[in-house]
């Protein structure tokens, strides 16, 4: 009990820095992909796609920052997860070091498993880096995968996990183990046993957070002198009827969209860059920064049929509340929710109502290109 409330303090104060974060990274994303637009030397859009590839993967920090409440919004596929570590595997060498040898012990016949194949990757890299991190001489990693069977031993030291079929990720190291008197905090945010500047106590916070989102937990082992061993196991998942990654086929012309929006965003610099890419589809533009503005503004135009509003505003009115007013007077009115901290209401609004959708901070011109285009099409 200490720990999960330990795990929602901590969720609350990083899920408020993440929701601020993408607000700037939505900024620093569209600027850059307006940017290219006028660009056409090489050298400069190469230059554009490595910091656009930077902000992309800074976004995938905060959205691991909100593993701490259990609120991160998981992009889960099938996964191979010996394909996954084969993947990762030289550049895990090359991050480690030399003198840190790393081998892979892949079971034959791996089951697939429902993840975000992002933040399993981090989960690796993260239980990887602490092993390194217990041998300061040196040593050896060993990463492993099975199929695995919850049996009563697991059940009696895991009484709250479902029982069925799972498959295992361990990492295994030869460092200097951790005593016992230690065993029980490793998981606590911020806890950690490295000298001030050298570790967060962070790492493995996260990765406690998406195991335990992904329906899955953790097991650990160390003996002092020895080394430890770190498992995650998650949920088998149903074989998937085919391999094509999602979005793998869409096609990147944007779309030609006829359309009047109403969009509701605080931000500046977040409402400036909302109302550039939806005018560069062709949609016309109407703006507002609050709810009561957001009200007036549909008074005064009968013609709008699409409300992008950001979820949490000033003025007392959410976006929730702004389309619930509005739809009062027009009930087709068909809305998009935007934060930059995913919201379980907010989602489950979107997924009950066929007329309301969610796209979460900071988006690629391309994501909302696609999803605009769907909304006026529905």
């Amino acid at each position: 009990m200490r720990q999960s409330q330990k795990m929602e303090a901590v969720g609350q104060l990083t899920g408020g820095i993440a929701h601020e974060f993408n607000n700037l990274l939505m900024v620093i994303v569209g600027n850059l992909e307006r940017t290219a637009d006028q660009v056409t030397d090489n050298n400069a859009l190469k230059s554009l796609s490595s910091a656009m590839g930077g902000a992309m993967r800074a976004a995938e920090l905060t959205n691991q920052l909100l593993a701490f409440s259990r609120k991160q919004e998981l992009k889960s596929q099938h996964v191979d997860l010996n394909a996954l570590v084969l993947g990762l595997r030289d550049m895990l060498q090359q991050t480690l070091g030399e003198t840190v040898s790393v081998d892979a012990e892949l079971a034959d016949g791996i089951w697939p498993i429902l993840a975000d194949p992002s933040l399993l990757e981090s989960a690796l890299l993260n239980l990887s880096l602490n092993a390194r991190d217990a041998m300061p001489a040196g040593g050896m990693i060993t990463v492993t995968t099975s199929n695995r069977n919850v049996d009563a031993r697991l059940n009696t030291e895991h009484p709250d996990v479902a029982p069925g079929d799972y498959v295992m990720l361990e990492v295994a190291d030869t460092g200097i183990g951790i005593g016992p008197e230690v065993l029980g905090h490793v998981f606590e945010p911020f806890f950690t046993t490295k000298d001030v500047g050298e570790g967060t106590g962070l790492g493995l916070s996260m990765v406690h957070g998406f195991v335990e989102q992904s329906g899955g937990f953790l097991d650990i082992e160390s003996q002092v002198g020895q080394g430890t061993r770190i498992r995650i196991y998650l949920p088998r998942a149903a074989e998937p009827e085919d391999n094509t990654a999602p979005g793998e086929s869409k096609a990147t012309k944007f779309p030609s969209v006829s359309a009047t929006v109403l969009v509701v965003e605080d931000d500046p610099g977040v409402r400036k860059i909302a109302v550039g890419h939806l005018s560069h589809f062709g949609c016309t533009i109407i703006e507002a920064e609050d709810g009561k503005t957001a009200l007036s503004r549909l008074e005064e135009c009968q013609d709008i049929n699409v409300l992008f509003t950001d979820v949490v505003l000033p003025g007392g009115m959410s976006g929730a509340d702004i389309a619930a007013e509005a739809r009062r007077k027009n009930p087709g009115l068909k809305v998009v929710f935007t934060s930059g901290y995913p919201d379980g209401e907010v989602n489950d609004l979107a997924s009950n109502d066929a007329k309301s959708w969610f796209i979460r901070k900071p988006y690629r011109r391309s994501e909302l290109a696609e999803l605009i285009d769907k909304v006026v099409q529905s």
